[in-house]
């Protein structure tokens, strides 16, 4: 889908429907992403995210520092540690 859009962007595709059947993704989706009215998955979902991606990271250096110590962690440690990060 992005390599469609970049297409159409700098030229190298003169319509929606050419970059649609070149990259083989479908062009109603296509258009209604280059007019604005539709965002993928990844970026229509960030605002339903508890973690922001400050605390997403820092989450993510614990879980690899827990893991480097080879301290497995339960999945509620997990949720309980993530809470806390949300509630400060």
């Amino acid at each position: 889908m992005c390599l469609a859009i970049d297409g159409l962007a700098e030229g190298t595709y003169r319509t929606i429907s050419a970059a649609a059947k070149a990259q083989k993704v479908a062009r109603q989706t296509l258009r209604d992403r280059v007019n604005g009215q539709h965002q993928s998955h990844r970026v229509s979902s960030e605002t339903k995210q508890n973690l922001n991606p400050a605390q997403e990271a820092t989450m993510n250096e614990w879980l690899v520092l827990n893991s480097t110590m080879a301290t497995p962690l339960h999945p509620q440690d997990l949720r309980a540690r993530a809470f806390e990060i949300t509630v400060q």
